[in-house]
């Protein structure tokens, strides 16, 4: 449904704008054939068919300016979308890789722990048990 009416809409904008420009052509082609002196009554009529050509003009300004605008317009954001999407990506696997590496210090921290190793390697076990703790706190606990 959506895309008949955005063909519909963008119909009507072409049509109006060969319109317009069929209209201004006339209008100049009129202008272009109009006498260069002659009585007030040629003169008025020569400044409101220039006023109308003007007028046309403007308004098919208009119409090239929509869509020489919107076409530079849609590129750049079907690239913003797809970096979007690319940036969406990599925080959902950073998201995982933090989880993971979550689940696996939990895992870890019970067999680091000073209680359960005995060697001369405790002290250093105990730091890193206490860096883990740290951790484990700072991204929502332990599970």
């Amino acid at each position: 449904m959506s895309t008949a009416i955005e063909w519909l809409k963008e119909s009507m904008i072409a049509i109006l704008a060969i319109v317009t420009l069929a209209a201004l052509l006339v209008t100049y082609n009129r202008l272009t054939h109009m006498p260069a002196t002659g009585s007030d009554v040629e003169a008025k009529q020569t400044a409101n068919v220039e006023k109308v050509a003007t007028a046309l003009f403007g308004i098919f300004a208009a119409f090239v300016g929509y869509y020489a605008g919107r076409v530079p317009a849609e590129h750049s954001a079907a690239i913003a979308q797809q970096n979007a999407d690319t940036q969406k990506t990599l925080a959902d696997q950073k998201s995982n890789d933090v989880r993971h590496a979550k689940a696996l210090l939990v895992e870890a921290r019970p067999i680091i722990s000073p209680a359960t190793v005995k060697s001369a390697a405790a002290a250093d076990n105990s730091a890193l048990a206490e860096r883990i703790d740290e951790f484990l706190e700072n991204t929502g606990g332990k599970s």
